[in-house]
């Protein structure tokens, strides 16, 4: 059995579940709006206000479920930073500047709009990229993306998140409370010394193991939320002390990252988008929208986000982040650009820790939804129309077959290669050396069966 699974087969997998979610997450917007502004708007409404707890139940959501959605994300960056396409800086270099490009310019272009205005809070709305969007459009464009791109598009959300993380640490926290802060890092050095040094060999030991770090991590949930420190960021806190054990299967982190897809984006992804999208236009006969707070979110994600990944690639290629990359055309790169600026999920969770006002936080929303629409169809038209450079689509013919692993049932696609290995998109399967052998269960070429 491999230790590692390879970026090809990890992208097929987030392909097949996110794609789908990005769906499911559009279509419980529409339902919102939809009910928001019927004869049932008033008391939907009402009904994520309505407190449990002490609590609205839309807080509980924020702060509560989207703890675990951070959890998630979390061994998600830890894979890519020590597994995956983070792991060398060479090829992680293009779409790291270009994250940071993609975060930078839509802010300035929000501050620059909003400079004097009490709106000039919601500056991180759009930052962040929605990878569940962006990879239902790129399942939906299918072959026409080239896999080096839908690893770049992939590995830039990733970073996007980490970035988005940072600002909500920095800018979105209220008042600090030292002690509680300080016993909240306590807690974490705990878990972290924990996670780290343990290595269960018995089913018992894990249980326990798993007891601890969840019974720690709500702990520290709470710690978080008494400091003012976001308590959401407490999931990014607890995924850095589950352990890896060096990316085997049977490892911590990997059986979390693994359980937590299904009910962080069939359940709590769908919460969220129904409990924040709850938009009535009703709520703008009370004044009228904040031009700058909607032209910042809008220029932003439109215009800043491409414009500032577009600057970060070229940066990034100028000082020798290529050769990956290298089969991918400008019309790709200006495509996969405009998809940069889906800034769904996360702009709208900025936007509920930004304002307060409902016109405000009403606006903010209808501005993320219309301009995520549209960069969603820009980016698609740019990429279904774009062409390959002339070596790519040789490379890429479509007569090359596909093979299938006869033990596993693991599938070479000649198209996308296994970059992990080594193996670059277009390569046949009869070009393979001897002594390749199915990256997930080991098995020889032989083994291999033409689909």
């Amino acid at each position: 059995m491999a230790r590692t699974m390879t970026r090809a087969l990890r992208l097929q997998r987030l392909l097949a579940r996110e794609s789908t979610v990005g769906v499911l997450l559009l279509l419980c917007a529409v339902l919102s709006i939809m009910l928001a502004n019927s004869s049932v708007g008033d008391g939907y409404r009402q009904l994520w206000s309505r407190s449990v707890g002490g609590h609205p139940i839309s807080h509980w959501i924020d702060d509560g479920l989207m703890a675990v959605f951070f959890l998630l994300v979390g061994l998600e960056l830890k894979h890519e930073f020590l597994y995956g396409s983070l792991r060398s800086p060479k090829q992680a270099l293009v779409p790291m500047l270009a994250a940071v490009g993609g975060m930078v310019m839509p802010a300035a272009v929000f501050l620059a709009l909003n400079h004097g205005e009490s709106t000039w809070r919601g500056f991180g709305i759009p930052m962040a990229t929605d990878i569940a969007f962006v990879l239902a459009v790129l399942a939906l464009l299918g072959s026409r993306v080239p896999a080096a791109l839908k690893v770049f598009l992939t590995t830039l959300a990733v970073v996007d998140d980490l970035g988005a993380i940072l600002v909500i640490a920095l800018f979105y926290s209220s008042t600090i409370d030292i002690p509680y802060l300080m016993l909240a890092f306590v807690a974490w050095w705990l878990l972290c010394l924990t996670g780290w040094t343990a290595y269960p060999r018995r089913r018992s030991e894990a249980v326990m193991l798993t007891a601890f770090l969840i019974a720690g991590g709500v702990g520290l949930w709470v710690l978080l939320m008494r400091s003012g420190v976001h308590a959401t960021l407490s999931g990014i806190m607890l995924a850095v002390a589950v352990p890896s054990f060096d990316n085997l299967p049977k490892a911590p982190a990997s059986r979390w990252q693994e359980r937590l897809h299904r009910p962080v984006y069939w359940v709590v992804l769908p919460l969220f988008i129904l409990a924040n999208t709850a938009i009535s236009f009703a709520s703008f006969g009370g004044g009228m929208p904040s031009l700058p707070l909607v032209g910042g979110i809008v220029v932003g994600l439109l215009l800043g986000k491409p414009l500032g990944i577009l600057l970060g690639t070229w940066a990034a290629l100028r000082i020798g982040g290529g050769g990956h990359w290298d089969g991918i055309g400008l019309g790709q790169w200006v495509g996969a650009a405009c998809l940069g600026g889906i800034g769904f999920t996360m702009a709208i969770f900025v936007t509920s820790l930004a304002f307060d006002d409902l016109l405000l936080v009403d606006s903010a929303k209808a501005a993320i939804l219309m301009a995520s629409v549209v960069a969603a169809l820009i980016g698609a038209i740019l990429l279904a129309r774009s062409k390959k450079k002339q070596k790519q689509s040789i490379k890429t013919s479509i007569t090359m077959k596909k093979y299938i692993c006869d033990p596993c049932g693991w599938e070479y696609d000649p198209a996308v290669g296994v970059p992990e290995l080594g193996i670059a998109p277009g390569t046949p399967f009869e070009a393979l050396p001897d002594t390749f052998v199915c990256p997930l269960c080991g098995a020889s070429k032989e083994h291999f069966s033409e689909e």
